[in-house]
């Protein structure tokens, strides 16, 4: 029997089909290959960042409990201070106080 006639066209046509579809399956390998190493990077990334994020909240609880510590010292000073003036400023306004009550009650004298 003989070969049946086939148009160069069509040749051609089938040979650069089956280039595109080995063309096609290498770049199915490399985009599997690069989202593998996609994958890697951002469980990388999730890795650093999630310590990062401990760290940060780390210092931020410590630099919230030495803010109170402050708090209290300055509280206390405030309180202690309050305490020492009320017990000077009697004394002090004493005299004060005589003299604008003498001032506005005995008349002046006019020369």
């Amino acid at each position: 029997m003989a070969e049946p006639y086939v148009h160069p066209g069509f040749t051609a046509a089938h040979v650069t089909l089956n280039s595109l579809h080995q063309q096609a399956a290498q770049f199915k390998i490399e985009l599997l290959r690069l989202r593998q190493s996609l994958d890697l990077l951002q469980a990388e990334f999730s890795q650093n960042h999630h310590g990062d994020l401990i760290a940060a909240n780390q210092q931020l609880v410590l630099s919230s409990i030495q803010t109170e510590q402050e708090l209290e010292q300055v509280k206390s000073h405030v309180g202690e201070l309050t305490r020492t003036s009320l017990a000077i400023t009697p004394c002090r306004s004493e005299p004060v106080l005589a003299s604008l009550f003498i001032r506005r009650t005995v008349p002046r004298r006019r020369l």
